[in-house]
C-alpha cells in the first residue's frame, strides 16, 4: 500500500531540478487543509513562481517560462485529493484539474523548470504523488511505496533517479508518511505467540472486510491494543492466557459484527473492550481472577451477548448496555467472597441483583 506525505511539519523535499521543454506533462496529487497561500511547488529555482491554492482557487505562476500568470476557474475543495496536471504540446501550455481543463496558459518560451516541493514551508497539506512524462513516457515517478527504515528521508522516484531529500523539519519517526487506498475484500489475519516479559504490541487495520487479532500466551507486564475501524464486515479479536499486571483495550467501530474473547486472565488485569455502530456484538470473559477489573461499553447495537464465567475473589465489573426495555437474564455462580453487581436501566427502573 503506497504512503503519502504530510508537510503539517512544514518540511522541504529536495529535488534535482527537471527542465521540460517542447511536448511534455507533470501532474501532482494532493490536498490542502486550507486556501491560504498553500504553496505546494516551485518552478525555476524561485519562490514567486509556484502552483498555489490561495483564496479559494488554484493560482500558477510562472513567467520565467514565459508564461502569463494564471488562476483556476475549478475552486478548490480543502481536505479532498485533487489532481494538477500541467501538459505542452510543441511548447503551448495547458493545464487541468482534476481532468477539468483550465484553459491554455500560452506558450513557453524557456524552460518550464519543476523544484522542490513546499520550498517556502507554506504548504501544510498532504502530497499523494509527483509524476513527470517527456514525449508521452513516464520519466519520474513518486509514489512511495515501502518504508526502508524507521527514519525514511527519501521520496523514492521508481523509475528514474531523481529521489527527493526530505529536509529536517519532518519528523524523525515516519509519523509523516501515512498509508492510504487501502485495499478492500481482503482478509487480514495479525498472530503474537509465546512473547514474554515486557511486550508491547499494537495493531491497526483500516478500510478492510475481515480482520482478525489473535495474542496466545503472552505473559508478564504486556501492553497490547488493537484498533479496527472503517467498513468491517467480521471482526475477531482474541486474547489467550495473558497473565501479571496486563493492560489490554480493544476499540471497534464501524463493524457489522464484532466479537471480542479473553481466555485465562489473571491477577490484576484491567481491561477495557469498546464496540460502537455494531449490528451484533459478543463479548466473552472466562476464568478471571484476582482483583480484576473490567468494564464493556456497548452503543448502537441490535444485539448484544455478554457473557462471564467463573470469574472470583473481589472481581468488579460492569456492563453498559444501551438498549431500551431490556429483560435482563444471567446465571451466576457465586464462590468464597465474590460479590457481583448487575445494573441495568430500563428508563425509569432500575433493577439489581447481588
Amino acid at each position: 500500500m503506497p504512503y503519502s506525505l504530510n508537510f503539517a511539519s512544514g518540511g522541504t523535499v529536495l529535488f534535482t531540478p527537471k527542465a521540460l521543454r517542447g511536448t511534455w506533462a507533470w501532474e501532482l496529487e494532493l490536498e490542502v487543509p486550507n486556501t491560504t497561500n498553500q504553496r505546494a511547488i516551485n518552478f525555476n529555482d524561485n519562490n514567486f513562481r509556484y502552483l498555489r491554492a490561495n483564496s479559494g482557487f488554484w493560482d500558477l505562476n510562472n513567467n520565467l517560462a514565459g508564461l502569463p500568470n494564471v488562476t483556476s476557474t475549478t475552486p478548490v475543495t480543502v481536505n479532498t485529493r485533487t489532481v494538477i496536471r500541467v501538459e505542452a504540446t510543441a511548447d503551448e501550455v495547458s493545464w487541468f484539474i482534476d481532468g477539468t481543463p483550465q484553459g491554455v496558459i500560452g506558450t513557453q518560451t524557456n524552460d518550464f523548470i519543476l523544484n522542490n516541493l513546499n520550498n517556502t514551508g507554506n504548504f501544510t497539506g498532504k502530497v499523494y504523488r509527483f509524476e513527470v512524462w517527456e514525449n508521452g513516457t513516464l520519466v519520474e515517478s513518486r509514489i512511495k511505496q515501502t518504508l526502508t527504515s524507521g527514519n525514511d528521508r527519501v521520496y523514492t522516484d521508481n523509475v528514474g533517479t531523481n529521489d527527493g531529500a526530505l529536509n529536517a523539519t519532518f519528523p524523525a519517526d515516519n509519523s509523516q508518511w501515512e498509508l492510504f487506498d487501502a485495499p478492500t475484500g481482503l482478509t487480514v489475519s495479525v498472530t503474537e505467540s509465546t512473547s514474554d516479559f515486557g511486550e508491547s504490541s499494537a495493531a491497526s487495520f483500516t478500510a478492510t472486510l475481515s480482520a482478525q487479532v489473535t495474542e496466545v500466551s503472552a505473559s508478564f507486564t504486556e501492553s497490547s491494543s488493537a484498533t479496527i475501524t472503517n467498513n468491517i464486515v467480521s471482526v475477531s479479536v482474541t486474547e489467550t492466557s495473558q497473565d501479571f499486571s496486563e493492560s489490554a483495550s480493544t476499540s471497534i467501530s464501524g463493524s457489522l459484527s464484532a466479537i471480542v474473547t479473553e481466555l485465562s486472565q489473571s491477577f490484576t488485569e484491567s481491561s477495557t473492550a469498546e464496540i460502537s455502530a455494531n449490528i451484533s456484538a459478543e463479548i466473552t470473559e472466562l476464568a478471571q481472577d484476582f482483583n480484576e477489573s473490567a468494564q464493556v461499553n456497548l452503543t448502537s447495537s441490535f444485539t448484544v451477548e455478554v457473557t462471564e464465567t467463573t470469574s472470583d475473589f473481589e472481581e468488579a465489573c460492569y456492563v453498559k448496555l444501551p438498549i431500551i426495555r431490556l429483560t435482563p437474564r444471567k446465571t451466576i455462580s457465586v464462590s468464597n467472597r465474590r460479590s457481583s453487581t448487575i445494573r441495568v436501566r430500563s428508563r425509569n427502573n432500575v433493577i439489581r441483583v447481588k
